[in-house]
C-alpha cells in the first residue's frame, strides 16, 4: 500500500471507521488513511482539532492539522499487519515446495534471461509482491 488512503474495497472496515469517526466527532474533513512509516492514523485539519475526542491519541503533527490514533484503530492495525505477514509467510512456504531445486551455477542471475532477473528479484521478503516465472534452461 501507498501513502493516503487505502484501497476501500480491500478494507471496508476502513470506511466504516471513517464513517462512524465523522459522524460521532460531526468534522465532515476527518480521513482514516495509512502510510508505512506511521501505519493507520486519522487525519484531522486544524480548523476542526477543538472537535478532536478526548480518547484520539496524538501522533503527528502535519501542516495542515494533526494525525491521531485510536486503542480500536491500533488493534485492527495489529490484526491486519500481521495477517499479511502469515500470509506472505505460507505463500512462501508453499512456493518453496513446488520451486524447481536449482544448482548453485544456476541460482546466478548471470545465468538467467534479463527479462527474468527482473521479475524474479526480491527473493523470500518480497515474493508475495512479485511476479514469478520459472524459466525452463
Amino acid at each position: 500500500m501507498s501513502s493516503g488512503a487505502p484501497d476501500w474495497k480491500e478494507r471496508p472496515w476502513i470506511a466504516a471507521l471513517q464513517q462512524k469517526e465523522i459522524e460521532r466527532t460531526g468534522i465532515a474533513s476527518l480521513k482514516v488513511r495509512f502510510n508505512s512509516v506511521f501505519g493507520y492514523y486519522i487525519e484531522i485539519t486544524k480548523a476542526n482539532l477543538d472537535k478532536a475526542p478526548d480518547d484520539y491519541i496524538r501522533k503527528q503533527t502535519i501542516a495542515n492539522g494533526e494525525r491521531f490514533v485510536t486503542p480500536e484503530l491500533k488493534e485492527m492495525e495489529h490484526k491486519i499487519l500481521g495477517a499479511e505477514e502469515r500470509a506472505n509467510a505460507l505463500e512462501y512456504e508453499i512456493f518453496s515446495r513446488f520451486a524447481p531445486r536449482r544448482s548453485r551455477s544456476q541460482r546466478s542471475s548471470r545465468n538467467q534471461p534479463r527479462h527474468c532477473r527482473a521479475r524474479c528479484a526480491g527473493g523470500p521478503g518480497g515474493i508475495a509482491r512479485h511476479q514469478v516465472i520459472v524459466v525452463r534452461h
